[in-house]
């Protein structure tokens, strides 16, 4: 008796389908079954963006453009950063000086220790 799903041709029909789907086949093959597996879901408000292999040059616009921009970016937040982290800094200093203060001993305590 032969069973209409039996586990070996279902294996072959799904290694089948997988042959399909991940380009191994004609491109005739291959269009008679759902979306190819690099669309297989539809992703919305996420943009992406690639390096064309016809435009590959890190350093194109380097030293004109790059430069000028890092200086500009720099100076347009450093009055933003610079502040908190100049009083978190002396913060620091201070607490560090008035601990070290702290744990001296008084010499008037042992003026007449023998």
């Amino acid at each position: 008796m032969v069973c209409d799903v039996c586990p070996v041709s279902f294996f072959f029909f799904l290694l089948d389908e997988f042959i399909n789907l991940s380009g191994f086949s004609s491109p005739k093959t291959r269009s008679r079954m759902g979306r190819h597996f690099g669309d297989l879901a539809r992703i919305r408000h996420i943009i992406t963006f690639s390096l064309s292999p016809f435009e590959q040059r890190a350093f194109s616009n380097y030293f004109s453009k790059g430069i000028p921009n890092v200086w500009r970016r720099f100076q347009s937040n450093v009055f933003r950063v610079a502040p908190p982290m100049v009083a978190a800094y002396v913060t620091y200093i201070w607490g560090t000086h008035v601990h070290e203060q702290s744990k001296r001993k008084d010499p008037k305590e042992f003026e007449n220790d023998q």
